[in-house]
């Protein structure tokens, strides 16, 4: 009950534009001590809006200090990076990749580079899990079923009987791992009648306190203060 308290509290930070709407508000206006943070799509958008309605509180961050945009690709990174630093606006920008782009060496390197002809150090981090987002939320739904049964208002039996027959019904699957996930979420959704970006955001924030969540709810913290001394003359929040 505590948790639904806080969670009902914090989920005033709203759901942001995708990533052209940052880029728009960056190149031709954007006041500089708004924070930006660009991931790869929908279900990591609300799994960063999770952790940020978690760190609000802790760190004394406002729905108006950060946008969230998404809806671009990992490849696309680089190219990004390389257009917001002839705008000298890296500093203000937080790149999060999901976490089974963790070990693609090549794409982080195509980014370091694009932030280094800049004259920036660009650091991406990324989400939790070594897997898609989608099969990370999966994942910690399954051992977690009690709080989160709790969470969307439902019986632990039910919601532990509709991940199970889920889980078993993309056993046999032959698409690829991120795509069964994202199918397997999207299912699950449909069936306890919610939407997707909203059973990643609680999981998000109630993940966020802990394991690997908490590492990049860490990570984010520390970008956000980052920020905060390169805009407020040395003094973070």
């Amino acid at each position: 009950e505590a948790s639904v308290s806080l969670w009902r509290l914090f989920s005033f930070i709203l759901r942001q534009a995708p990533y052209r709407d940052i880029f728009q508000r960056a190149f031709y206006g954007q006041a500089l001590d708004k924070l930006s943070i660009l991931c790869e799509d929908a279900v990591a958008e609300s799994l960063i809006l999770g952790a940020l309605d978690y760190l609000n509180p802790h760190i004394n961050l406002t729905p108006s200090d950060v946008s969230v945009g998404r809806n671009t690709g990992k490849d696309q990174f680089p190219q990004h990076i390389e257009a917001i630093g002839k705008f000298r606006q890296l500093d203000a920008f937080v790149f999060v990749l999901d976490g089974d782009v963790r070990n693609t060496d090549m794409v982080i390197a195509k980014m370091k580079e694009a932030g280094s002809r800049a004259g920036h150090a660009v650091e991406p981090i990324f989400l939790p899990g070594n897997a898609s987002p989608e099969q990370w939320i999966y994942d910690r739904l399954e051992q977690q079923t009690g709080e989160y049964a709790e969470l969307f208002g439902l019986p632990v039996s039910v919601l532990r009987n509709n991940l199970q027959d889920i889980r078993q019904l993309y056993l046999s699957a032959t698409d690829k791992p991120a795509d069964v996930a994202k199918n397997q979420l999207q299912t699950l959704a449909e069936t306890i009648q919610r939407d997707v970006g909203t059973v990643a955001r609680h999981v998000g924030y109630a993940e966020a306190g802990r394991g690997d969540m908490n590492r990049f709810v860490e990570e984010l913290k520390e970008a956000i203060n980052r920020w905060r001394m390169q805009y407020s003359g040395g003094h973070s929040k």
